[in-house]
């Protein structure tokens, strides 16, 4: 399951890896287009903040992100957060790159040491 295509759907990925500390929803065509985004990235809006080294990087709610880790590709919110305990170590950095007032920002999420920080 882990080489899959998609194993964001299994419940127990959660225990994988560092998460991201966010939760977002996926903007459709038409919400892509308004903001310029191509139909075929990704475009998650931020919808809420739980994670502590989420907002240390500058990530606030109503950021959609665009890019993470240099993958643009559309993925849902699932998905990326799949990609990010798959393919990142606590401790580890993250790029990202989220719209805000029309305007590209990038910022780096690094994630706490272990589970608990």
């Amino acid at each position: 399951w882990r080489t899959g295509p998609d194993p964001s759907w299994r419940e127990s990925l959660h225990v994988a890896g560092p998460n991201t500390g966010l939760w977002g929803r996926n903007l459709n065509a038409s919400q892509k287009k308004q903001h310029g985004i191509d139909a075929d990235n990704l475009a998650v809006e931020v919808t809420f903040i739980w994670g502590a080294h989420t907002k240390r990087a500058g990530v606030r709610v109503k950021d959609i992100i665009i890019s993470v880790d240099g993958i643009r590709r559309a993925m849902n919110i699932r998905q990326l957060h799949a990609y990010c305990m798959l393919n990142k170590n606590f401790g580890d950095s993250i790029p990202i790159v989220v719209k805000r007032g029309g305007k590209e920002v990038k910022m780096t999420i690094r994630f706490p040491e272990g589970r608990r920080d």
